[in-house]
């Protein structure tokens, strides 16, 4: 348990080395009065200004003065607010001895108080022991806790203009008896704002400060908000005395409530914003409200109201007319038409709200009554034949300005029928109905009617006369009702008789007459034609036909009959006389061979339009031989029948001959002339028969000539010449060769790429031998061509007198043998090449690796060319060479030795060394060190230092063990000192142990007898106590910290009982890493 009231405040100080300080409150005071024998060091113990409801100790000192022993018995005081505190009667002084005695001042209520404190003593002397009371006085005074009060309570800003300010002020007071620091002001609530308060703000009793709060209005309403000061009571009085729990205070908040209503500026409004009567009839009027809404925050005073449109007007609004925030007022517009059209306007209203002139839109159409009327106005059908009907429509439109509804229809008279009305119907100003009559006379004679239309239009029935007769048909008929003629020969005709009736009972007048058919024709029929109920009259029709074929026709008559159209079908056929042809007329064999035959065949034709019967068919010359006719055989007209002709000739030598066709045709014979000529054959042959090229370069051609001979009879025709075989052609082929005859033509082998190839060429003729094959063949080689595996050599930097050796490899890349000839070396001094014995020949594809070697005598960059001769497609082939002479650069490093001196075990430690090159440039291509407690970082291998210039390398120390520790790193490198070494040195030392020094001022309460140590690892607790016992001193040392850890420290103090204080004020403290 920790007893915040029996111990002054411990106050904990951090020094850099965690060592720790405090200073307390002592209340030793020397001695002024005493009573018998019994001495009181201060006899009235004043505890100054201490707060209601808290407690203070004080301590008096008893001194015995005597030479005899006193014992104080017992202790009272006369006022509840003081107390005995703690110290344990009774108590016996020898002579000389002192003893501390404390007195307690808890107060209950606010005032000054004094009380009286009485000690019974007894003086035992050597024969008496004599009794006395000794007092001395306690005095305090009691005050309440400090107490923030805000005068006013509450702040009202009432009504503010929108993006105006009010400022008000408020006095902010400290009613209580200790001090109060406000630390925390928060305003919520739109447009209010505090100012003239800096925090923090310390009040002492009874002092006060006043701020300003205003209010802005954002927009117009009501807002309402408060502020909340936040401040901390301290727990001292005016004296600086406190309690035992140190100088921290009570938190408290004070809320001011504020409140404002924001006030827009008057505006009018209107409801509806714009008015539209509609349509309105021209006589009569609408009448519409309006209201008028002031919906700003002041009052708005309407002064005047212009109305504008002819026909509008505004009632109800008595002028001037004020209207308070949030007021409204109706008034009436009215619409009252003279004459139809549309109407817009405007009402004005001038007033002086933020919207000094408010416009309300008007508009309305001014509209005649509905008027129905009729298109057309009357229906005549004319003469209609009984039985049937006909239908007339009309159109009935609304040409007035409102709408029109039609209740009834109706059609008087016989045969009159109406339709397309689904009644009630409303037709709107200017919209149109369509409705149909029908007529349907079932006697003859004339027939009137009427149409009654009945609607609330301004006319309200209309009437619509009809008219029409009933008449009976006329019917036209012909007989007979088609004419067929039959055959008719081509120059001839035919003529047939047709009758026309009027089988109707009405008279026909038949008003023309039109004939279709190629060769058709009528006579006897003058147009127009009128036939009475049951007449007839009769006409001609002839076929004279021009040209063969079956033709058909009609007469079509037109009449008013009930049948307009009356056709009357025509049918016949031309024909012509049989006639005999032959395709084709005659027949030519040309050449045939002798002991060998042709046949070719002809077609006869019965060209005319009767049948041909052919009697007789004969062939007449050597050689020919007629097949194919079974005579006798008839040819219909159009009919063909084909027969065959061979020649079969047994010598050479030109034949004629001739077919005879013998028949009852209008060309009773029909000769088909014959001709054709016997020979011996043709034979084709070919020198040489086969063509060998060889070897071709790819890329070249060779030709050969080939010789074709007829060694036959008669001539050849070679019709193709194919060629087959990759790289392969033939020109001057001849077309024909007379027997005996010989020509030459040219084959040609034109390789693309490398390889045997084989081909032909086929020669087809009209020879005995019909195809006549030369067989082909050659080899496409490539040319040698010589290449290097490298056009150019760079031995890059080699240093004076040392040497660089390069492999070239030639290859012959071409399908032929190439000898090597020549090579020459040319260019700057130190080229030569090595193990090329020439001359050096090389077959298709193979290939030969010399040496090439750069040794240069001086420094500087060399240039030169390797030149090789063949015979190759390549003559002369050449090889670049480059190579720069270089001196040998020196590699020095600095320091030539790192000491790393101390570092902790698993730390480490880098130090940086320069690398520098001199003479030349230097290539680094590696680094080595002897230990792994040493290590290099910062390049990346290899890198080139130019001469002249350096390089920073950093080393790291990383010792794994106490001790010293020594290394070499090496530098490999281009450098003529290569290897270059850096020595290494560093001492691995443990990390040191960590504790932390703590040390506090001892508490003033004389009755402390040790102090306890707490410790967290986050910033007010939890906290653990870490000493074991009681720490007897000021000072503690925690040596069970980690490296890299964060701690807070705090103290208590304990008296004799165990009772122990409250916790000092947090001390922290960071452990270094290591």
């Amino acid at each position: 348990m920790k007893d915040l009231g029996r111990f002054k405040t411990i106050t904990l100080l951090l020094a850099l080395a965690a060592t720790f300080g405090c200073q307390g409150l002592s209340a030793t005071q020397p001695i002024v009065s005493q009573s018998g024998n019994l001495s009181i060091a201060a006899p009235n113990l004043n505890f100054g200004t201490v707060l209601v409801g808290h407690s203070e100790v004080l301590t008096n000192t008893l001194l015995n003065t005597s030479d005899s022993r006193i014992t104080v018995l017992r202790a009272a005081v006369d006022k509840s607010d003081f107390s005995i505190a703690g110290d344990k009667l009774p108590v016996t002084l020898a002579p000389g001895d002192s003893v501390p005695f404390s007195v307690a001042y808890n107060p209950r209520a606010h005032g000054k108080s004094t009380g009286t404190v009485a000690l019974d003593t007894t003086t035992a002397t050597s024969t008496t022991i004599a009794s006395a009371s000794t007092t001395f006085t306690a005095s305090g005074n009691a005050v309440n806790p400090g107490q923030l009060t805000v005068t006013p309570s509450s702040i009202t800003f009432g009504s503010v203009p929108v993006g105006t300010t009010q400022t008000q002020s408020a006095t902010l007071a400290n009613s209580g008896g200790s001090s109060l620091t406000i630390s925390q002001a928060t305003v919520n609530g739109n447009g209010f704002t505090l100012s003239g308060l800096t925090m923090p703000l310390t009040l002492g009793a009874g002092q006060s400060v006043v701020v300003s709060v205003s209010f802005t209005p954002p927009a117009g309403g009501p807002d309402s908000g408060s502020i909340a000061l936040g401040f901390v009571v301290s727990t001292q009085g005016h004296n600086g005395k406190g309690h035992g729990g140190g100088l921290a205070g009570t938190n408290s908040t004070v809320m001011v409530p504020v409140s404002g209503t924001g006030m827009t500026a008057g505006q009018l409004v209107a409801t509806p914003a714009s008015v539209s009567l509609g349509n309105v009839q021209v006589g009569t009027n609408q009448t519409q409200q309006v209201t008028i809404t002031n919906s700003g925050g002041t009052i708005v005073t309407i002064s005047q109201a212009t109305t504008i449109g002819t026909g509008f007007s505004a009632s109800g609004l008595a002028l001037p007319l004020t209207l308070a925030a949030g007021q409204s007022q109706s008034f009436n517009v009215t619409f009252a038409p003279q004459v139809a059209g549309t109407v817009s306007g405007s009402i004005s209203l001038a007033s002086d709200a933020t919207n000094p002139t408010l416009s309300i839109l008007l508009s309305a159409t001014a509209v005649t009554p509905g008027s129905l009327v009729s298109n057309p106005s009357s229906l005549s059908f004319g003469n209609v034949q009984t039985g049937t009907s006909q239908t007339l429509s009309a159109t009935l439109t609304n040409s007035g300005g409102t709408s029109v509804t039609i209740s009834q229809a109706s059609a008087s008279g016989s045969g009159y029928t109406l339709s397309g009305l689904s009644l009630p119907t409303t037709l709107s100003a200017g919209q149109s109905k369509t409705f149909s009559v029908q007529f349907a006379p079932q006697t003859s004679g004339s027939v009137s009617g009427n149409v009654a239309i009945t609607s609330d239009a301004s006319n309200p029935t209309l009437n619509v006369p009809l008219s029409g007769s009933g008449v009976t048909p006329g019917t036209l008929g012909a007989s007979p009702s088609s004419l067929s003629f039959g055959t008719v020969l081509v120059g001839n005709n035919s003529s047939l008789q047709e009758t026309l009736t009027n089988t109707g009972g009405s008279s026909v007048t038949i008003s023309q007459a039109n004939v279709s058919g190629s060769g058709f024709s009528v006579s006897g029929l003058a147009l127009p034609l009128t036939l009475a109920a049951g007449q007839s009259q009769s006409f001609n029709v002839t076929f004279a036909p021009q040209v063969a074929g079956t033709v058909s026709g009609s007469i079509s008559l037109a009449s008013d009959a009930t049948n307009p159209t009356l056709s009357i079908l025509l049918s016949a056929t031309a024909v012509t006389p049989g006639s005999l042809v032959s395709n084709p007329s005659s027949l030519s064999f040309g050449n045939v061979q002798t002991g060998t035959s042709q046949t070719l065949s002809a077609t006869l034709t019965n060209s005319g339009g009767t049948s041909v019967t052919i009697s007789q068919a004969s062939a007449s010359g050597s050689g020919y031989t007629l097949s194919g006719l079974s005579l006798p055989t008839t040819l219909s007209a159009g009919q063909s029948k084909t027969f065959s002709v061979q020649f079969a000739p047994q010598t050479s030598g030109s034949v004629s001959g001739n077919v005879a066709i013998t028949s009852d045709a209008s060309n009773p014979t029909l000769n088909v002339p014959l001709s054709g000529s016997g020979v011996t054959p043709g034979t084709l042959g070919a020198s040489p028969s086969s063509l060998s090229f060889g070897t071709v370069l790819v890329g070249n051609n060779s030709s050969l000539q080939e010789t074709l001979t007829n060694t036959g009879g008669s001539s050849v025709t070679i019709s193709q010449a194919n060629v087959s075989g990759s790289g392969f052609s033939v020109s001057g082929v001849p077309a024909t060769l007379a027997a005996g005859q010989s020509a030459n033509f040219n084959v040609t082998f034109a390789p693309q790429s490398s390889g045997a190839v084989t081909g032909s060429v086929s020669i087809v003729s009209n020879a005995s031998n019909s195809t006549l094959k030369i067989t082909l063949s050659g080899t496409g080689a490539t040319p040698g061509i010589l290449s290097a595996s490298s056009q150019t050599l760079s031995f890059g930097s080699v240093q004076v007198n040392g040497s660089a050796t390069q492999s070239e490899t030639l290859t012959n890349t071409g399908g032929t043998t190439i000898t090597v000839s020549q090579a020459n070396v040319s260019g700057g001094s130190g080229f030569s090449i090595s193990g090329l014995n020439l001359p050096l020949t090389l077959i298709a594809g193979q290939s030969f690796t010399f040496g090439t070697t750069f040794a240069p005598t001086a420094a500087g960059s060399v240039t030169g060319t390797i030149s090789l001769t063949s015979d190759a497609s390549n003559s002369t082939l050449t090889i670049s060479l480059s190579g720069t002479g270089t001196v040998p650069g020196q590699l020095s490093v600095s320091p030539s030795t790192l000491d790393f001196s101390s570092v902790v075990i698993g730390q480490s430690k880098n130090m940086t060394a320069t690398l520098s090159a001199t003479g030349s440039n230097v290539t680094v291509s590696s680094a080595s060190a002897s230990t792994s407690e040493f290590t290099l970082s910062g390049v990346s291998f290899p890198f080139t230092i130019t001469a002249g210039q350096s390089k920073a390398i950093t080393v790291t120390f990383t010792p794994q063990s106490s001790g010293t520790a020594s290394a070499t790193i090496s530098f490999a490198s281009s450098a003529s000192n290569s290897p270059t070494s850096e020595s290494l040195t560093g001492n691995g030392t443990a990390p040191p142990p960590h504790n932390v020094d703590l040390s506090w001022a001892a508490s003033s309460s004389t009755d402390v007898v040790g102090y306890n140590v707490y410790r967290a690892t986050v910033s007010g607790g939890p906290f653990t106590k870490i000493n074991t016992a009681l720490n007897a001193t000021t000072a503690f040392v925690d040596n069970s910290v980690q490296a890299g850890q964060t701690y807070y420290y705090v103290t208590t103090a304990v008296d004799g009982t165990g009772l122990e204080s409250g916790y000092s004020n947090q001390v922290k403290t960071i452990i270094p890493t290591p």
